[in-house]
């Protein structure tokens, strides 16, 4: 049999076929029904089993059903050729010309004596199944039968004489038929629905890829190594449902990209195969129903009757429109949500890529406004409406605006990968350089919450730069060296901090001011620079008790954690710190916050010494015991004032920070 594309999984259908093999070879004859949908495999399957067959001894006899003109008993004609051959060894001398004859009409009918001819029927369906049996008689055969769905009503008739009539030989039938819409056929459903009923007949009914055979099938199709197969096996699996005959036109795709240099690993997009395909299934619509299909297909994998209707162009015209696409293969009806959906992602994305770009913006327009689109505010709901908003025309002010709420909903789910994603898109739509940035940096809050910490410092990094506001360079520099402190001392992290406080100017009533301080105490700690450090600490710790703000004083403590990090002098106190910000971050939401403080205790409490913490009297982490110092105008640094806190500064040999005088 032909080859095909590289063969996968199928160890369970392969069993099956085995079996009914096993059970043909040992004279029980057996019919095996291969359905499913185009492209699923069927061929492939069939040609894979009958190879292993045909190495074991049998007889293979392959026939084709002919879609654009079908013939009668057009699959069977090959193996009546065949059998034409065997007449002289099976069939008695006294019947042979006369069988032959009838085996001939079938193939090779006459004018005067159309084969169809009801009254010649019985005889010469005798006559193939009289031969057949002789030949299995001296070998195994194995007919298979491609594309029954085809089929014209003789071609069935002689399938169903044969399986009825044929019931011991060594006779394996092998039939493959699509299932689904537009090549469903309702004669040939009703025919396996009777032969079901026969000893010897299944179905084997074949769905798409599991993930694994994704991964497998595209390494051998696309060429491609295995790591970098796998990643791509999901998206892959969601976007053609498994479907072999897709997959190997994407990976047909990929290897043409990646001689024209392209990624195979990058996002696939849908053959032009494959949108061929869609596309003649379009041009068989009127317009309008056109139209429908189309808004379908921008609304969503799935939809509900109710939401289509209300957003279509032509409400009349939605339930024939969706009855023909279901006729067409297009869509698949879903009963118990009063909907429809497409078959598979590949199918979807192939309408919308036929749309025409100003029809499609008016798509995503209509769908945007239908009434049933806002009938609640659930986040899959806001992010449809923002998707939509998006995509059409003049309304990037809405889609920002759901896209935040998307992001906001995500981050209170603790989703902050998503909620990073939506914030990025809603910056792009953002209406002033300002407001781009400062989504930017709630961005870059979310990359950190869900620990890609790199890129949330690019993020802030970016922002730092290229902003022309002084607030939000500095909320971009506290951005910056928290992800540093995270990732490892940077001196970046002091120059970022130090430019973006003296820009703002002196102002130890706000609170990013106070945060700025202490961020610039921990990353001079973390470069060095404990004396500056340990003294912008405190200066930002008096300042944050001045203001009663819990939440600040529970961010710059913890941030103050840092400066006595390898500071065996320093111990005592931090751990006193620790402890306080632990009480105040522990009603919060603040997990990071709260785990560092207790990393911190556990550390410090060991660091101490032999005396158990336990034991010794608890006392409040302070700051210097006067009141936070003003700066001087000129050069703009804190000068905190002395105290217990910070007289355990000075320890051998300190560093001095060049950029002290710009905190």
């Amino acid at each position: 049999m032909p080859e095909g594309p590289a063969f996968v999984g199928r160890r369970s259908e392969i069993a099956t076929l085995d079996q009914a093999w096993a059970a043909a070879a040992a004279g029980r004859r057996q019919v095996v029904f291969v359905v499913g949908e185009a492209g699923a495999g069927k061929s492939r399957l069939v040609a894979e089993a009958c190879r292993g067959f045909a190495d074991a001894g049998a007889a293979v006899l392959l026939g084709y059903c002919l879609s654009d003109q079908p013939v009668a008993y057009e699959p069977f004609r090959p193996a009546i050729r065949s059998l034409i051959g065997a007449v002289a060894q099976v069939v008695a001398p006294e019947r042979r010309r006369e069988v032959s004859d009838l085996l001939r009409s079938l193939v090779f009918p006459s004018d005067s004596r159309p084969a169809s001819a009801p009254e010649y029927v019985p005889e010469h369906f005798e006559a193939v199944l009289e031969v057949l049996r002789g030949v299995a008689t001296e070998r195994p055969v194995v007919l298979v039968l491609e594309d029954l769905h085809w089929s014209t009503p003789s071609t069935l008739a002689l399938l169903t004489w044969l399986v009825r009539r044929l019931r011991d030989g060594r006779v394996l039938i092998l039939a493959t038929a699509r299932v689904t819409p537009p090549d469903r056929s309702e004669s040939l459903l009703t025919t396996l629905s009777e032969l079901h009923r026969e000893p010897g007949v299944r179905r084997l009914d074949l769905v798409g890829f599991g993930t694994e055979d994704v991964a497998r099938f595209v390494e051998l199709e696309a060429q491609v190594a295995s790591e970098r197969a796998t990643p791509i096996a999901p998206s892959l699996r969601h976007l053609t449902a498994g479907n072999p005959y897709f997959l190997q036109e994407i990976c047909r795709d990929m290897r043409t990209r990646r001689g024209l240099g392209g990624d195979e690993t990058s996002t696939p997009r849908v053959p032009d195969a494959v949108r061929e395909l869609f596309a003649a299934r379009l041009a068989q619509f009127t317009e309008q129903r056109r139209e429908v299909v189309e808004l379908a297909a921008v609304l969503g994998e799935a939809v509900r009757i109710p939401l289509l209707d209300a957003a279509s162009p032509y409400p009349h015209e939605t339930l024939s429109a969706l009855e023909h696409a279901v006729d067409r293969g297009l869509l698949v009806p879903v009963p118990d949500e009063d909907g429809f959906r497409f078959p598979h992602a590949l199918a979807r994305q192939a309408v919308v890529d036929l749309i025409p770009p100003v029809r499609r913006a008016a798509h995503h327009a209509r769908a945007a406004a239908a009434p049933e689109a806002r009938s609640g505010r659930s986040l899959p709901e806001i992010q449809r409406l923002a998707h939509h908003f998006r995509n059409a025309r003049g309304m990037q002010a809405k889609a920002h605006d759901y896209l935040v709420r998307a992001a906001e909903l995500s981050a209170h789910s603790l989703a902050h990968d998503e909620a990073a994603r939506y914030y990025e898109q809603a910056a792009e739509l953002a209406g002033s350089t300002a407001d781009r940035h400062r989504t930017a940096l709630l961005a870059a809050e979310c990359l950190q919450g869900a620990g890609r910490f790199q890129a949330a410092r690019d993020a802030c990094e970016r922002v730092a730069r290229e902003s022309p506001d002084p607030s939000v360079r500095l909320a971009a520099a506290i951005g910056f060296e928290k992800m540093t402190a995270l990732l490892g001392g940077d001196l970046r992290a002091v120059g970022f901090l130090g430019d973006a406080l003296r820009e703002h100017g002196v102002d130890l009533q706000d609170a990013s001011y106070v945060k700025g301080l202490a961020g610039l105490g921990r990353a001079l700690g973390r470069v060095g620079y404990t004396v500056d450090a340990v003294r912008l600490r405190d200066v930002a710790v008096s300042a944050a008790r001045a203001r009663g703000d819990d939440a600040l004083l529970a961010d710059v403590l913890h941030r103050g954690l840092w400066v006595a990090f390898g500071r065996p002098e320093l111990a005592e106190g931090a751990l006193e710190a620790a402890r306080e910000a632990s009480g105040l971050t522990r009603g919060s939401r603040s997990y990071q916050k709260l785990g560092g403080a207790a990393f911190f205790r556990c550390l410090l409490g060991q660091r101490i010494g032999s005396r158990p913490t336990s034991r010794r009297p608890r006392r409040t982490y302070t700051s210097p015991r006067s009141a936070p110092a003003t700066t001087g105008s000129t050069t703009g640094r804190a000068t905190p004032s002395t105290g217990p806190a910070s007289s355990g500064a000075t320890s051998p040999a300190p560093r001095r920070s060049p950029g002290t005088s710009s905190a």
